[in-house]
């Protein structure tokens, strides 16, 4: 029974193997054959092994099996208009960021504060678990322009607080009540 076990632990492995040579000349000489070499009816790739004590100042080489990160430059696109404010305010011309509201600012002061502005559409306020204000919100305007000139009331006074208004990076959106 132990027989069979090592036979059956011999036929598996692990898909690489070292080999030592005893002169560096025949490391060279294996290393610079042009034609494929195949072992046990597979054709093997041929490296040279780098010791373990040097591994951790070292990097593997580029695989020639799998194609070179040929999507790089679009995922480091999406990623810095991802991190880009600019862009991201770009996709909500509309929305407003409001910060510094005092807590006792409810939906209908924020409206009727902004509506000097133009015709505001929606307005939130974003409140805790609890239901009370978390101390800034959103306003959402019908046109893009509204939305500019609403910058200017940064520093206005609401309910006796200077108030920061910025252009928003994402839309008006609620957190679904839980049933």
């Amino acid at each position: 029974k132990d027989q069979a076990q090592s036979e059956e632990q011999a036929q598996k492995h692990k898909g690489y193997a070292y080999v030592e040579f005893a002169a560096q000349e025949s490391v060279e000489a294996v290393l610079s054959l042009e034609a494929p070499m195949e072992l046990g009816g597979q054709v093997v790739q041929l490296s040279r092994s780098i010791p373990m004590k040097d591994h951790r100042h070292t990097t593997a080489p580029n695989r020639k099996d799998l194609p070179q990160r040929s999507n790089q430059r679009t995922i480091l696109q999406g990623k810095q208009e991802r991190e880009d404010p600019v862009k991201q305010s770009q996709k909500c011309p509309t929305t407003v960021y409001v910060k510094n509201l005092a807590f006792d600012v409810d939906d209908e002061k924020l409206k009727k504060h902004f509506e000097s502005c133009g015709t505001v559409e929606q307005v939130l306020i974003v409140r805790n678990a609890e239901g009370r204000s978390r101390g800034f919100g959103f306003v959402e305007f019908s046109e893009a322009s509204e939305a500019q000139s609403s910058l200017m009331l940064s520093d206005s006074e609401l309910c006796g607080r200077e108030i920061v208004v910025s252009k928003s990076s994402r839309a008006i959106t609620e957190k679904k009540k839980k049933d």
